[in-house]
């Protein structure tokens, strides 16, 4: 009963709620940028990196987003399907992993609810890339136990896709190439080896010709100077206490807190690194995640030495994070569930607990319930996101010429005041309503702490 459960209703269950999840949530900012450029962009320049230069363009995404504007299809659940159809490349790839690795597929669901949960409901190329590279680990897991041709080719193509989804994954394709390199060195170089060699240099060079179009024209790209402080490093440890979501907790001391124990977590993996007797057993099935992991920041460190590359934080290191979490397992299969289940418990807790809080902001009305809203009426708008014009513009969330932005409250507040219509809207964060003077006759809560006022004069 449980197998079956395991097996077949989980997985369900966690796709029917991702599903939900794409359909009822309105399109983001970021969507919404890949939407308007794709459209306005040939299939050639989306290749060459012509006209859509932003790191917002992630190639693959991108395709899939031109594919479905030729088709004519509108609503913003199909521009996710690509994200959604990864969930089950990425459970499949994983399911397989761990029952290489000896530890029950019921543990999977640490692999799922983790920081990068959101990214299988939304039109990005996250959860596509990060799917791929699950897949991509598993062909190199198996290679090592079978170096056949077919382990080989599939390693390669879904480790290089994966970056051609979302180029910081490079880094960590570089590790898990070098370890296959390492795999290869006592075999006899062949034709199809040699072939397969020059694709994967021709790949690395367009990489490195669309990596420096992105980083000359972005000056907003996700990424640090420093690889320790305020860097890829720090960023590892902020993303799994979710610092997202600090406001929440209210008071920084909490969060202070939660980022200690969050660290004794992550890090109780390798205190089994002291004891001799399980240490043996830990390093047979962790090795392969350590040296990938530090080959991948390696890699990084060089990247910027030589190419002034920025190290990658936040959401472009959620590989890192995906596979620290198998030490983590490791770590519950190789020493007393005593000990060993609570860290894992206290991170799980903490996923869900935020992956919830997410969702149910997700329940509020977005941007486009506001421009809907107050379509017949003038609108006044903190200029809390300077894109808001690009989501007014954003065929989907069509409205009248009657709205006006400031990046001061209280310039709002005088131009509402001298607005000849009766009734007038001001937008805002829910902190500067106490820099608001009006007599309102109504406030609703919006999606990201936006407030919207209706003023009746």
């Amino acid at each position: 009963m449980e197998k079956a459960i395991v097996k077949y209703l989980l997985p369900f269950f966690i796709f029917s709620a991702l599903c939900l999840l794409a359909f009822f949530n309105d399109w983001n900012y970021d969507e919404t940028c890949t939407y308007l450029f794709v459209k306005e962009t040939s299939i050639g320049q989306l290749l060459t990196y012509q006209n859509f230069t932003l790191a917002n363009h992630h190639l693959l995404n991108s395709l899939f987003f031109k594919l479905i504007q030729c088709t004519g299809l509108k609503h913003v659940i199909f521009y996710r399907l690509l994200s959604l159809l990864s969930f089950i490349i990425f459970w499949y790839s994983n399911k397989r992993i761990l029952n290489l690795l000896g530890i029950p597929i019921r543990n999977i669901i640490l692999l799922i609810v983790a920081p990068y949960f959101i990214y299988f409901t939304l039109g990005r190329g996250y959860g596509f890339s990060l799917a791929l590279c699950s897949m991509s680990l598993l062909y190199l897991i198996k290679f090592k136990e079978n170096k056949s041709g077919k382990n080989e080719t599939l390693f390669l193509l879904t480790g290089v896709l994966s970056v051609l989804s979302i180029f910081s994954f490079l880094y960590v394709f570089m590790g898990m190439l070098t370890i296959f390199i390492y795999l290869k060195r006592r075999e006899t170089i062949s034709f199809n080896s040699i072939i397969k060699l020059i694709v994967v240099l021709i790949f690395l060079l367009y990489v490195y010709y669309a990596g420096k179009i992105i980083n000359v024209s972005d000056p907003n790209i996700i990424g640090s100077n420093s690889f320790f402080n305020h860097g890829t490093i720090s960023s590892f440890f902020s993303e799994f206490s979710y610092h997202n979501y600090q406001s929440i907790l209210n008071k920084d001391v909490y969060y202070n807190f939660l980022k200690k124990i969050v660290l004794f977590c992550l890090l109780s993996p390798l205190m089994i690194l002291f004891f001799r007797n399980q240490r043996i057993a830990f390093l047979k099935n962790g090795r392969p995640f350590l040296f990938i992991m530090t080959l991948t920041m390696m890699f990084m460190l060089i990247s910027n030495i030589f190419f002034l590359a920025k190290f990658p934080i936040g959401r472009a290191i959620i590989y890192l994070q995906y596979l620290y979490l198998f030490l983590l397992l490791i770590f519950l299969k190789n020493i007393g569930k005593k000990y060993a289940t609570i860290p894992i418990i206290v991170l799980l807790t903490l996923s869900v607990y935020m992956n919830s809080t997410h969702y149910f902001e997700l329940l509020k009305p977005s941007v486009k319930n506001v421009l809907i809203q107050t379509k017949q009426y003038p609108l006044y708008i903190s200029n809390t996101n300077p894109n808001i014009r690009l989501l007014n513009n954003f065929e989907h969330l069509k409205n009248n010429d009657s709205i006006f932005q400031s990046k001061s409250i209280h310039q709002l507040v005088k131009w509402a005041q001298k607005d000849p219509q009766s009734i007038v809207y001001i937008l805002c964060k829910e902190n500067e309503l106490n820099y608001v003077n009006l007599n309102f006759t109504s406030v609703k809560n919006y999606r990201g702490g936006l407030t919207l006022l209706l003023i009746n004069k």
